[in-house]
């Protein structure tokens, strides 16, 4: 049941001016292997050169080999992966996928990819998007130009899934049909998809809105995701102008927004409730239920308008207790310049310690 946030565009256009937010909890059983947020290997780099040394930071899921959320420095490519049971694909046929390849891989491929957003996704994954299973992904860039003009930083963001239909070109929250370079911003394959079938469908995302995205459609109102999405939209709009820099990692938004991702609050069900076959405590955007399964990580990862960025993972324990703690920073389009783990710190923080600084407002 992982649960992530997204808002992005640029000075003028993201909210509270950030060029990018996302923030992430991964929902898991407490047995399965994995390791923290770190900067992934390349095989293919020469370890020698420092400009070829790896850019891309990650956690990594050891029983598969696959991410659940990264970024890479270097490029500015971003993405969240969740899983969509076909028990919530409101009734579609749904193709299950057998021995297909694990859904983590789909990151590792867009982070090292040198194409577009919109290429990659038409070219790279939609061929072979029915091959897993079910899916949902954020994907997206950070773009800098270079220049000194803080304006010269912004971003774009997509959403897809192998779990759409094809009438999902419909739907609202996207941008026009075709950008400015008359390439679809709407992407259905196979293109003549019987209409109660799912298909991949990706479409992108228009900026200055904050998304939320569960184990579900994107526009699936879940009350933990419209939860979060309003947390998000006012911890955002209540920035000063300018905006913060993410150049202390200790900076109040970061805390802030580790405060959304460890509520444990269950809000009332708007009409469309939680799945009634999911456990009560999965109703929560951070999972505390002291048992195999729940919150394993939560991961905030911001972007300011000069470029900077501080990326942090946190780890938690089945009872919700500290357990490790990775912070990174640096610019986008440069290295990364520090990297601090502080796993000895959190052993007294608690999910109730993080999460006091922002009530429920619902």
């Amino acid at each position: 049941m992982c649960i992530v946030f997204l808002s992005f565009g640029s000075k003028a256009s993201g909210r509270g001016g950030l060029p990018l937010v996302m923030i992430a909890n991964r929902d898991e059983f407490f047995s399965r292997p994995a390791r923290p947020i770190h900067l992934w290997e390349d095989p293919s780099a020469d370890s020698d050169s420092a400009s070829r040394r790896p850019q891309t930071l990650a956690g990594k899921d050891l029983l598969a080999g696959g991410i659940w959320m990264g970024f890479d420095a270097a490029s500015g490519r971003f993405g969240c992966v969740t899983n969509f049971p076909s028990h919530y694909a409101r009734g579609r046929t749904v193709a299950i996928a057998s021995d297909g390849p694990s859904r983590g891989n789909i990151l590792h491929q867009w982070l090292t990819s040198s194409l577009s957003p919109r290429s990659w996704l038409k070219s790279e994954l939609a061929p072979t998007a029915l091959q897993y299973d079910g899916f949902s992904i954020f994907i997206g860039a950070v773009h800098r130009d270079g220049s000194a003009s803080s304006d010269a930083v912004d971003s774009e963001a997509w959403h897809a899934t192998n779990r759409g239909l094809a009438t999902d070109a419909n739907v609202t929250q996207t941008s026009s049909s075709t950008s400015l370079d008359n390439e679809p911003d709407i992407i259905v394959s196979p293109a003549d998809s019987d209409p109660s079938t799912c298909c991949f469908v990706a479409r992108k995302l228009s900026p200055g809105i904050v998304f939320g995205l569960s184990n579900a459609d994107l526009d699936a109102p879940w009350p933990k995701t419209l939860f979060g999405v309003h947390l998000l939209d006012s911890a955002l709009s209540a920035l000063p102008q300018p905006p913060p820099t993410t150049t202390s990692l200790d900076a109040p938004l970061i805390s802030d927004l580790f405060s959304i991702l460890s509520h444990t609050t269950i809000p009332s069900p708007p009409p469309v409730p939680f799945p009634p076959d999911a456990p009560p405590s999965h109703g929560s955007i951070f999972i505390k239920s002291g048992g195999r399964y729940g919150t394993r990580a939560s991961t905030v990862l911001v972007v300011d308008p000069e470029g900077a960025f501080a990326m942090e993972e946190r780890r938690w324990d089945a009872d919700g207790q500290g357990v490790g703690r990775m912070r990174f920073g640096g610019r986008v389009g440069e290295r990364v310049e520090h990297i601090s783990d502080e796993s000895s710190r959190v052993r007294d923080e608690s999910v109730s310690s993080v999460g006091a600084n922002l009530e429920p407002a619902l």
